[in-house]
């Protein structure tokens, strides 16, 4: 007669726990992975509307503004979520715009809008 087991024997439980640890693991990595595109894309999205503005400005006044409160008032574009980024800071320098990022990780990375070629440009982030 067979005695039936009744419950898990250590190996077995430490076995489980031991995947567990593993697949939490990559799930955790994956998802800040996925928060830290998220937030550059944000970024992107940010520089292309002052690079909207920007072009509007540039046709009717021939000079890129270099203030944003300023681009806000006189491109007629809600620039006021850019202003308002807390995981970002937005600057205009002639004909390239600049985000730097002001939280971790990655503090002080650059993304880079050329006006003039529309490319971006990623440094540390």
């Amino acid at each position: 007669m067979k005695i039936m087991r009744k419950s898990m024997s250590l190996l077995e439980l430490l076995t489980v726990v031991i995947i567990i640890g593993i697949l939490a693991t990559v799930a955790i990595s994956s998802h800040q992975g996925v928060v830290q595109t998220t937030v550059n894309a944000k970024a992107r999205h940010a520089l292309s509307l002052i690079a909207e503005a920007e072009k509007i400005v540039h046709s009717d006044t021939g000079a890129y503004e270099t203030s944003l409160t300023t681009l806000d008032a006189v491109s007629g574009i809600d620039l006021s979520g850019v202003a308002s980024d807390e995981d970002w800071s937005y600057g205009v320098s002639g004909s390239v715009i600049t985000a730097t990022k002001l939280r971790a990780p990655n503090t002080g990375g650059t993304i880079t809008l050329n006006l003039n070629t529309n490319l971006f440009n990623q440094s540390g982030v």
